[in-house]
């Protein structure tokens, strides 16, 4: 073979894996982030409290965290709030009520979805949370606190394709909540 074919198919096959590299990373790989914007966004579509609606705390984190494979994608926005010891008890008081006034809603086609909601705790790094969905499993809230830390976790869990959870919620929502 000659010299100029060898380094023609060189420079051939070091395109092909450069190209090949990067789509897939395009269509299997994931993303997150811990500005504010994402979880902002949210607030606005979702029943999540934007920061500027708490009382007075002493830290909020933000995590968004999105996973994707071909066309299919999940979005989870998350907010850690750590608060003083008063400010946490009377949150935890309230922090619930927007989640259990979700009752029973009909969508367009007059097809019923009924609210779903965990009946034990789900412990995860020394928080509790409660689970509540109206559209069970496309989109769930997450909802939890930790009496050790005085810190309140909020989390929106969202994917149209997702047809069930075969998993324990700790793990699903380590997995793909990004947690």
């Amino acid at each position: 073979m000659k010299k100029g074919t060898k380094i023609f198919l060189s420079i051939i096959l070091v395109t092909v894996i450069l190209v090949g590299t990067f789509l897939i990373w395009d269509n299997f790989g994931f993303y997150y982030s811990t500005k504010a914007k994402y979880y902002e966004s949210a607030t606005s579509e979702h029943l999540l409290p934007a920061v500027g609606t708490l009382p007075e705390y002493k830290s909020v984190k933000y995590k968004y965290y999105e996973d994707w494979f071909l066309a299919f994608s999940s979005k989870a926005y998350s907010m850690i709030v750590k608060y003083d010891e008063e400010t946490f008890k009377n949150q935890k008081k309230v922090i619930y009520e927007p989640y259990e006034n979700i009752n029973e809603y009909e969508f367009s086609n007059e097809e019923k979805n009924i609210v779903k909601r965990n009946l034990e705790p789900i412990n995860v790094d020394g928080f509790s949370f409660e689970m509540y969905s109206e559209w069970y499993p496309k989109c769930i809230y997450f909802i939890g606190t930790n009496d050790k830390t005085n810190e309140i976790a909020y989390i929106f869990f969202e994917d149209t394709d997702l047809d069930e959870i075969n998993m324990p919620y700790s793990m699903f929502i380590n997995s793909y909540c990004g947690w």
